[in-house]
């Protein structure tokens, strides 16, 4: 079984990864409505805390989305990293961000409907110089707060361990890698080279041949009694 070895992936963004899966059970958003409010409301006005699994759809495919940055950074450590996996790996976490983003833009059923009922019962109340917002709280959970700062440390965890971890903390030689597709871009230049030596005679500045060097006049060597042999560069 191949040793663990934290030096062999990124462990910024490994480390990050869990405690934002640890994060994402933890409140991400609550309604918290008035006593006197809440026997006059909808049931969708109870004090409710969200999590962010349970928020949307973006933050449970957040969720997988760590699941899977883990688990490839557990691969790289484990000495089982292909430049595929280091590339989906970085990819992920680039993603992770754009995701928590997503999730806090797109929101939640429950509390647009709470904060819409506040709106519309707030025109009703007006005339009695009532503000109903002031009934109804709309709360930002530590869950959200800790997602954004983790994901976006995650995002950057690629450079972060290049520019700081590398050098600093495993004494290694600074010598940064500051783009993380350089596997990829170096890996399809490989392939169309060897493409290349393979079948020379795909280049369109080399001619083909046929068994004649250049600038020889062709040669008819035949025998009494034998067919003739042709051999000559075409285009001679």
């Amino acid at each position: 079984m191949n040793q663990f070895n934290i030096k062999k992936t990124n462990i910024v963004g490994l480390c990050a990864a869990v405690l934002a899966v640890l994060f994402s059970f933890v409140p991400f958003y609550q309604v918290v409505p008035s006593g006197m409010l809440k026997s006059y409301a909808s049931s969708s006005l109870e004090s409710k805390s969200y999590s962010l699994i349970k928020y949307n759809f973006f933050g449970a495919l957040l969720l997988l989305v760590l699941v899977a940055i883990i688990v490839l950074f557990i691969l790289e450590a484990l000495g089982k990293a292909t430049p595929v996996i280091s590339i989906v790996a970085t990819g992920l976490c680039l993603a992770s961000f754009v995701l928590i983003l997503l999730t806090i833009i797109v929101g939640n059923s429950d509390v647009k409907e709470a904060k819409e009922y506040i709106e519309a019962y707030n025109g009703t109340a007006s005339w009695l110089g009532i503000d109903m917002s002031e009934f109804v709280k709309f709360k930002v959970g530590v869950g959200m707060i800790f997602e954004i700062i983790l994901t976006l440390v995650i995002a950057a965890s690629y450079w972060i361990n290049e520019l700081v971890i590398k050098p600093m903390v495993y004494k290694m030689p600074a010598n940064p890698n500051l783009n993380p597709f350089a596997d990829m871009i170096n890996s399809n230049r490989g392939y169309g080279a060897a493409n290349a030596q393979y079948n020379p005679n795909l280049q369109g500045s080399q001619p083909q041949q046929f068994n004649a060097q250049p600038g020889q006049p062709q040669q008819f060597n035949a025998q009494p009694g034998q067919p003739q042999q042709f051999s000559a560069q075409p285009g001679q």
